[in-house]
């Protein structure tokens, strides 16, 4: 047994040589610094228990010019927070504070309590696999006030997303969950979750940059990462505080060789990490499809070529992060790439919608640092699993064709309207062919015989579908593995219903000139209301924002007033349509006037039939 350990050891050697690292990392990152797709790059690589790599690519400020460093460039590592909150539960459940992760999550909350998901109590397995069935939110995710840290109850319930499917029947990624999980260790341990960071995790580990930020204020040192557009580096990307009251699901700040600490120690160097709190932060508690990503501890759990892969990556604001593990093979990855895309105006979200061949090309830019983890393992390991058989390609694949809309977003909250303003970014169409199947226009993805299907690229990613929700239609997941895309009808896509309200409301501003027409008769009021409450939508949307901004962003941030406001008017224009009704038999108007009133009328109801699921009309929390 010791001869196949020490085989493997040397196998993994040869596979992780330091050369062909330093040579990768040189290629690839050099690469998409030159090309225009990051303004920098920071990366460090530990095998066998030592830093084999610690580089970094292009610029760390891009105002000053500054050059990008593994040491003193400090990043945003975003979502992989979330492995250090995790880490923390996993000590806790060690030191026998926490009995398991089966445990009903109010045994450990004081502040408040969360409510049963239909009868079923809310466990830590629920939280640390997103499967406690919540709605996603991203209100207040962001702030630009000072919020007091530990949450407050009020805090707490305002942030809190309603259940809109069963506990533990599907993976779907939830910020809130994790949040949750924060709110345990502050209760149970008495300490805010910025100091419990600090004392068990980064003081331990000599993580000596990194800290949790807990202020809206901009942390020291932080790097400025450029916003690209075709032309290349037009501005920094500016910053933006995450909410303090949900810190620990995204706002720890690092460096490469502090992450470089936390890889060691997640791999088994040093005595911070014992063997058993790492068995339960990498043991898989759920998934969505036996093939693909399984959640453990927040952890993302795969294999990929025959070797075990755990990984969590991060996003926010100039900052994609993704740390990969390897612990078989004793190799960790950090990398972060510092860019952001020139946010598109409401001119060219509508013309990516409706006529993309007039649009301006997509920025170059980076979005996600998962591209470089495939990367970095197919360059090293081949592809992650073998095409299908012409066999598995030949059978029939089972009905799937439609439109597909992400189960990670907004339900029951004004939060929805978000897929009016995007022009349903969540949704994709999904078709079938003699060739394969194609997602969001990418393909073929060739079918295995069974449930999924691989597209034949280097990496050779998978899509699997599997059955509905409780007898609901049928979900399609990305290899990922932490969120599921359900099929909708065709008359829901949101898409479509942007382009449409997009045209519409505007066209309700010719009510105006019912004031020209009927003068100042009480016949003229209803619909001019149509189109004075038109006006005051298409201003919500369109004045006084700041570059790139849109209607969501203050709703984002906290503050809802914008997105309040433009409800409001929609509510009081549908009022208006209904009250414009009589002029439509009222012979002592004109003909071409009753005509225009009843035009009117016909948009206010196309508006409410697509504001309506969208949350817009009616009484929906904020």
């Amino acid at each position: 047994m010791l001869a196949a350990f020490l085989a493997g050891q040397t196998c993994a050697e040869q596979v992780f040589d330091t050369g062909k690292i330093e040579t990768w990392a040189d290629g690839y990152f050099g690469g998409i610094v030159e090309n225009g797709n990051v303004s920098g790059a920071v990366v460090s690589i530990v095998s066998g228990g030592e830093v084999v790599l610690s580089r970094a690519y292009g610029l760390d400020n891009v105002e000053s010019g500054a050059a990008a460093s593994p040491i003193t460039t400090r990043v945003r590592i975003g979502s992989t927070t979330k492995t250090f909150t995790a880490a923390i539960i996993a000590q806790l459940i060690e030191e026998g504070r926490i009995g398991s992760v089966d445990d009903p999550v109010n045994s450990y909350l004081e502040r408040v309590k969360l409510p049963d998901n239909d009868g079923v109590e809310i466990t830590l397995r629920h939280l640390l696999t997103h499967t406690a069935g919540f709605a996603d939110r991203f209100y207040f995710i962001g702030a630009r006030s000072p919020v007091p840290v530990p949450a407050t109850p009020r805090a707490i319930r305002s942030l809190r997303p309603e259940y809109v499917r069963p506990a533990g029947a599907r993976i779907v990624y939830s910020n809130f969950g994790v949040a949750v999980l924060g709110y345990v260790i502050e209760d149970t341990t008495g300490k805010n979750i910025e100091q419990a960071m600090q004392e068990r995790l980064f003081e331990p580990l000599g993580m000596t940059s990194t800290n949790l930020a807990v202020t809206v204020d901009e942390p020291y040192g932080l790097a400025k990462p450029g916003v690209i557009d075709t032309t290349g580096v037009v501005g920094p990307t500016p910053f933006t505080a995450i909410n303090p009251a949900v810190a620990q699901t995204g706002s720890v700040v690092s460096t490469a060789e502090d992450m470089s600490k936390y890889v060691r120690a997640l791999l088994g160097h040093g005595d911070t990490f014992g063997q058993s709190v790492r068995e339960r932060l990498f043991a898989p508690l759920a998934g969505n499809a036996r093939q693909l990503t399984k959640l453990g501890m927040v952890f993302f759990v795969d294999e990929w070529a025959g070797h075990r892969v755990l990984s969590h990556g991060g996003n926010w604001a100039g900052f994609h992060s993704w740390m990969t593990l390897l612990p078989d093979d004793d190799v960790g990855v950090f990398v972060s790439l510092l860019s952001e895309p020139l946010p598109d105006t409401l001119v060219e979200r509508f013309l990516r919608a409706t006529f993309p061949a007039s649009a301006p090309p997509p920025s170059p830019a980076i979005v996600s640092a998962y591209t470089t983890y495939s990367r970095f393992l197919a360059d090293f390991l081949g592809p992650k699993r073998a095409l299908p058989t012409e066999a598995q390609r030949s059978m029939p694949p089972i009905d799937i064709d439609g439109v597909y809309r992400a189960d990670r977003r907004p339900f029951e909250t004004i939060e929805a309207a978000s897929s009016l303003v995007y022009f349903g970014a969540d949704t994709v169409d999904v078709v079938t062919t003699d060739e394969g199947l194609y997602f969001g226009g990418a393909g073929p993805w060739l079918h295995d015989g069974a449930n999924g299907f691989v597209l034949d690229v280097p990496t050779r990613p998978m899509l699997a579908v599997i059955p509905g929700v409780e007898g609901g239609p049928p979900a399609i997941v990305p290899d990922i593995g932490i969120y599921t895309f359900s099929r909708i009808a065709t008359l829901s896509d949101p898409r479509l219903h942007a382009v449409i309200i997009h045209a519409v409301v505007p066209l309700t501003l010719i009510g105006l000139v019912a004031l020209l027409w009927l003068g100042k008769s009480r016949r003229a009021i209803a619909p001019a209301g149509i189109g004075f409450f038109g006006l005051v939508m298409v201003l919500l949307a369109t004045v006084a924002l700041e570059p790139g901004a849109s209607l969501m962003t203050g709703y984002y941030a906290g503050q809802p007033l914008r997105l309040v406001l433009f409800v409001v008017a929609a509510n009081l224009q549908a009022i208006a349509g209904l009250a414009s009704l009589p002029a439509l038999k009222d012979s002592a108007l004109s003909t071409p006037i009753r005509w225009t009133i009843g035009f009117l009328i016909v948009l206010v109801v196309i508006s409410v039939a697509i504001f309506s699921q969208h949350n817009i009309l009616g009484f929906h929390r904020i």
